[in-house]
């Protein structure tokens, strides 16, 4: 069994900005302490968030883990008998 990085609620993360006025990801990531970059790949799905985002992310916004990240369900490795 294989754990999966947590995804991101971008509908809620985008709700609790847009509450705090950062309107842009530019707004959010300079206020985050992220790169547009970084903050772009996860919005596309290409990556999951890291420990260091989901730490600041906690942080700036002063919410819980569950508010913002939801842990996908265990990947399971099926076993090939030969």
């Amino acid at each position: 069994m294989r754990l999966s990085s947590p995804k991101l609620r971008l509908d809620e993360f985008d709700r609790l900005t847009l509450l705090r006025g950062w309107k842009t990801d530019a707004e959010r990531c300079l206020a985050i302490g992220i790169s547009q970059a970084h903050m772009s790949r996860i919005r596309r799905g290409e990556i999951n968030p890291g420990g260091a985002f989901i730490h600041q992310v906690m942080k700036k916004l002063e919410v819980p883990y569950p508010v913002l990240f939801v842990d996908p369900e265990p990947e399971c490795e099926s076993a090939v008998a030969s």
